[in-house]
C-alpha cells in the first residue's frame, strides 16, 4: 500500500497544476413574453487573453422567426443579419465595439437583448457564437451560449485545495492513531 502513496500524490499534484481553462462565455437568460414570443438577454464574459472587439451569435432560421434586437450596451453597435446577405452564415446577431474600447480580458458586459418567435418545441436553447479580436476579422474563439442558471464547473485549483485539506486530515488522523498505539 505504501508504494502507491508517493506515485498517487505526484499524480494528484500534477493534475492540480493544470491551469484553468481560458475561454469566453456568453450567458443568456430566456424569458417567455407570451405564447411563442421569447426574449433572450445576453451577457458576455472575457476570460481569454485577447480583447473582444466583436461577436456573432447564430440562430437557426427553422427555429427562430422575426428575430429583433431590443437593447445593447452604450458604444456597442448591434444588427440582425439575415442569412441571405450574411456571406453564407445563418441568421446572425452581430455586435461590435463601436464607440468604446473592446472588451478586455477579465471583463464582462451585458445586456444584449433580442426578441423572437420560437418555432420549436419546449424552451429555446443555446446558440453557437464566434468571437473576434481587434486585430483580425477571423474568429479567435467559438462556442455555445449557456443559460445563466447553470452553476459554474469547479476549476482544478478547487480540487487541489480540497485534496490538500483531505491529505492534512489523513496525516493528522494517522499521527494521532500512531501516538495512541505507541508507534512513532
Amino acid at each position: 500500500m505504501k508504494r502507491y502513496i508517493k506515485p498517487a500524490a505526484i499524480l494528484f499534484f500534477a493534475v492540480c497544476m493544470i491551469p484553468a481553462a481560458v475561454a469566453a462565455t456568453i450567458d443568456y437568460r430566456a424569458t417567455n413574453i407570451e405564447d411563442n414570443l421569447w426574449q433572450f438577454d445576453y451577457t458576455i464574459y472575457n476570460d481569454t487573453r485577447f480583447d473582444i472587439a466583436a461577436f456573432d451569435i447564430y440562430f437557426d432560421e427553422l427555429l427562430y422567426d422575426g428575430l429583433e434586437r431590443l437593447d445593447n450596451p452604450d458604444g456597442w453597435w448591434t444588427e440582425i443579419l439575415p442569412a441571405d446577405v450574411n456571406f453564407g452564415f445563418p441568421l446572425t446577431l452581430t455586435a461590435m465595439a463601436w464607440d468604446v474600447e473592446p472588451l478586455l480580458p477579465g471583463d464582462g458586459i451585458g445586456i444584449f437583448s433580442v426578441a423572437f418567435n420560437w418555432l420549436g418545441t419546449g424552451t429555446p436553447g443555446s446558440q453557437e457564437f464566434a468571437l473576434y479580436g481587434s486585430s483580425s476579422w477571423e474568429p479567435f474563439d467559438t462556442g455555445w451560449t449557456s443559460t445563466s442558471d447553470i452553476p459554474p464547473v469547479p476549476e482544478p485549483q478547487t480540487f487541489m485545495l480540497l485534496g490538500t485539506g483531505l491529505a492534512g486530515l489523513a496525516a493528522y488522523y494517522r499521527r494521532n492513531r500512531a501516538r495512541k498505539t505507541g508507534k512513532h
